[in-house]
């Protein structure tokens, strides 16, 4: 008797640790966090290195598909420019924010870039996303931008155009043109 008696209180403290552990993880968003890397770094360098413009054209928040009608091009261009094995990533700097609009809905926002290093070429990778967004339309990618380190690190005309904006912004002196437009 003793002995149900003693499990029966196991089983009920058991219980009630994991109530307090569920309660505390859903005050403090346990299990409710997203990883860059994994959720946005590594599928995209993954789908860059399979050609993949499908797939990180999916990555992209659907405010975004819609608004730039040349965003399939510009993946194509990112796709084309990147080149080799991926080797390894550094995190080199980043922000977040989370805030509520005035309709109390949430909103959670990244800005991060990256070293990038394959076995041809060291790339800088700048992206930013809203993993929660206002609503469905507006959770997702909202920019990628990738330029050479060498150019990245040269004082030349290229580093201007490494900016955060909507889209993908390849800076190759190949679409040098396109970005001196688009930056008009």
């Amino acid at each position: 008797m003793k002995a149900i008696i003693l499990t029966n209180a196991v089983r009920s403290f058991i219980t009630l640790c994991s109530a307090v552990m569920i309660f505390i993880s859903s005050i403090f968003g346990f299990g409710k966090s997203y990883s860059v890397e994994n959720d946005y770094l590594i599928p995209l360098l993954e789908a860059m290195e399979k050609e993949d413009t499908e797939a990180i054209y999916d990555m992209f928040a659907a405010d975004v598909t819609k608004a730039d009608k040349n965003l399939k091009r510009d993946i194509e261009r990112l796709v084309k420019m990147y080149d080799g094995k991926l080797s390894e990533y550094d995190f080199v700097d980043g922000s977040t924010s989370d805030k509520k609009n005035k309709e109390k809905r949430y909103k959670k926002a990244f800005t991060a870039s990256y070293e990038v290093k394959t076995s041809k070429e060291t790339y800088m990778i700048l992206i930013s996303a809203h993993p929660k967004g206002l609503d469905k339309a507006s959770t997702g990618m909202y920019s990628i931008a990738l330029i050479r380190k060498a150019d990245y690190d040269a004082e030349n005309e290229l580093e201007e155009y490494y900016t955060v904006r909507n889209g993908v912004t390849v800076c190759d002196r190949a679409y040098l043109p396109d970005l001196k437009k688009a930056a008009a």
